[in-house]
C-alpha cells in the first residue's frame, strides 16, 4: 500500500503583537442635566501575528510513500500552499485543493498531474466523493467562504466522474459547465460586493 501526504512549505514567523481597541461605554452623567453620552475607552489586547517571511517560497508538497518500507515513491509540487484538508484518492487519482482554489487531479501511480481546475476562490476545505440516486459517481468541492483578504461566498460545485479503467479526469461537458457556474457566481458576488460600496 501507499500512503499519500501533502505538506505545506511555508516560511513564517510568529509576532507578538498589542493590538489597540476601542469601545463605547454608555453612562449618565451627574450634571444638572442628566443624560447619556457616549465616551471611548482605549484598551490593549495582546495577540500574536501570523507574518509568512517575503522572499521565501509558500507553496507544497504531494508525497507518495511506501508503507512498507517508508520509501518515497514520488513527490508533486504545487505551487502555492496546500490547506489543513486530507487528500481524497478514488479510482487511481488523487483529489488535492489548494488554498488558491486550484484543484489538482495527479495520478496515484505516478505522481504525473492528469488535470487542474482553477476555481478563482480559496480552497480550504477537502474533496468529497458521492454517489449520486442513479448509482453516477460525484466529486463535491468546496470553494469560497473565507475573510482573510476579503469576504467571499461559498460555492460547492458537483463534478460526475467518468467511468472506465485507468486514471480518469471529469466529464468534459460537466467540467466545461461547471466552470462556467464558477465565473458567473464569482462575477455575480464582485458585483455585489462593489454595488455595496
Amino acid at each position: 500500500g501507499k500512503i499519500y501526504v501533502a505538506t505545506r512549505n511555508d516560511c513564517f514567523e510568529i509576532r507578538a503583537r498589542i493590538l489597540e481597541i476601542e469601545h463605547e461605554e454608555e453612562h449618565e452623567e451627574e450634571h444638572e442635566e442628566e443624560h447619556e453620552e457616549e465616551h471611548e475607552h482605549e484598551g490593549e489586547l495582546p495577540a500574536f501575528l501570523y507574518a509568512p517571511l517575503v522572499g521565501w517560497s509558500q507553496n507544497s508538497t504531494l508525497t507518495a510513500i511506501d508503507a512498507s518500507t517508508g520509501t518515497i515513491l514520488w513527490e508533486f509540487n504545487m505551487p502555492t500552499v496546500y490547506w489543513a484538508a486530507g487528500v481524497t484518492i478514488s479510482g487511481g487519482v488523487i483529489y488535492a485543493l489548494d488554498f488558491s482554489g486550484i484543484l489538482h487531479m495527479v495520478d496515484a501511480d505516478t505522481g504525473e498531474e492528469i488535470d487542474t481546475v482553477d476555481f478563482g476562490a480559496p480552497g480550504t476545505a477537502g474533496v468529497t466523493i458521492a454517489s449520486a440516486a442513479n448509482g453516477e459517481m460525484m466529486l463535491f468541492v468546496v470553494t469560497g467562504g473565507e475573510e482573510t483578504v476579503r469576504p467571499t461566498d461559498g460555492i460547492i460545485t458537483a463534478f460526475a466522474l467518468q467511468g472506465g479503467g485507468g486514471p480518469q479526469g471529469f466529464s468534459p461537458t460537466i467540467t466545461y459547465a461547471s466552470i462556467a457556474i464558477a465565473i458567473i457566481s464569482t462575477v455575480f458576488v464582485m458585483f455585489i460586493m462593489f454595488r455595496k460600496r
